[in-house]
């Protein structure tokens, strides 16, 4: 019955909030080590900072400098999860479709906050957001 479908939705959500925690702990001890061997760069903050976005996030997909110059516009996706060990993102389409991106190409939406409520319109409000990362 209902009941019973949700304990399994609640289950499933438990476990993939669960595997998130392991995904982000897995990156920050990655991100240590790698700053406690002496690699400590941009490429560590930024790969830090990606770990933090939240499954779900509003991205953007940017065509590289070739294409942007030839008219192209980002590409809106969804957050899936980030690959700290090869620097990749895994993204969902607007059409359901699931890519690999290189993290160089992706940057959070500046309708980050459309992304969290259900809108039927598609337009955000353009208040912004305090302080960036």
């Amino acid at each position: 019955g209902a009941g019973v479908e949700e304990a399994v939705s609640q289950e499933l959500r438990l476990h993939q909030a669960r595997q998130r925690a392991t995904e982000s702990m897995e990156a920050l001890q990655l991100k240590l080590s790698r700053v406690g061997s002496g690699s400590v760069g941009g490429s560590v903050s930024a790969a830090a900072r990606y770990a933090s976005w939240p499954v779900g996030a509003a991205l953007e997909i940017v065509p590289p400098s070739s294409a942007a110059g030839n008219g192209a516009k980002p590409i809106p996706a969804k957050l899936v999860r980030y690959d700290a060990a090869s620097n990749r993102f895994e993204v969902e389409l607007g059409d359901g479709s699931v890519r690999v991106i290189s993290a160089q190409l992706v940057r959070r939406s500046l309708a980050a906050g459309a992304a969290r409520r259900p809108s039927s319109s598609g337009s955000g409000r353009s208040g912004g957001s305090r302080g960036s990362s």
